[in-house]
């Protein structure tokens, strides 16, 4: 990616192995070494924004959410592999981010891609309409400011994305070590409901839902 003359600004990328039974998954069947990705407006990681899960237990409820250290690192009970890259910008470019991020948070159609990524393996991904997946996010806000990523952004895996920014690694170790814990996220860990069982059948029959209408899009 070509610098700018004046670096006035920056923003992370945050690379991460995590350890919920679908991360597990995603690195075994999608041989990769992170599974999850996250964008950051600042060094300290305060503002951490992702396509995920809101709650623990609402796998099929994934959207934008600001995470926090503690969804990573159960409390600090585990340690969290990572690597963070910090890239210059422009202010202009910062708040092109800064302002795509706000869009697609006030925007409460976007979910998370989550077949994609189920079938990434097979598929090598694909776009469903206003969905998502943490790489995708990600990837699709970079195309924003670099022009060198030239594939649908949907079609990145994390340890591809952190290839190609590999010269702005300024971090690698445990994310305990770096990001404090300033507060417990009690939303994301509720307890399952009856309730939130049946948002999740209901997450699962939207997903399904646009697949099938951007499958058909595309052989039409």
């Amino acid at each position: 990616m070509e610098k700018m003359r004046e670096e006035t600004k920056s923003i992370y990328l945050l690379f991460t192995q995590t350890y919920t039974f679908s991360a597990l998954l995603i690195r075994s069947f999608g041989k990769v070494k992170y599974n999850h990705c996250a964008i950051a407006m600042d060094k300290e990681l305060n503002q951490l924004y992702s396509f995920a899960r809101p709650q623990q237990h609402g796998l099929f409820l994934g959207k934008l959410v600001k995470e926090t250290k503690d969804r990573y690192t159960r409390n600090d009970t585990v340690s969290v592999p990572c690597a963070l890259v910090e890239i210059p910008l422009s202010s202009s470019q910062y708040a092109l981010i800064q302002k795509r991020i706000q869009e697609i948070e006030l925007d409460k159609e976007y979910m998370y891609n989550f077949m994609s990524v189920l079938t990434y393996p097979i598929s090598g991904g694909f776009q469903v309409y206003k969905s998502y997946s943490c790489v995708e996010f990600t990837a699709s806000l970079m195309q924003l400011i670099d022009s060198s990523l030239t594939q649908p952004a949907y079609s990145y895996t994390p340890d591809e994305l952190l290839k190609r920014y590999l010269d702005f690694l300024v971090y690698h170790g445990d994310l305990r070590e770096y990001m404090s814990l300033k507060r417990r996220d009690e939303h994301y860990y509720a307890a399952m409901t009856l309730s939130l069982i049946c948002l999740n059948v209901y997450g699962i029959y939207k997903i399904i839902k646009r697949c099938a209408f951007s499958i058909l899009l595309h052989f039409l």
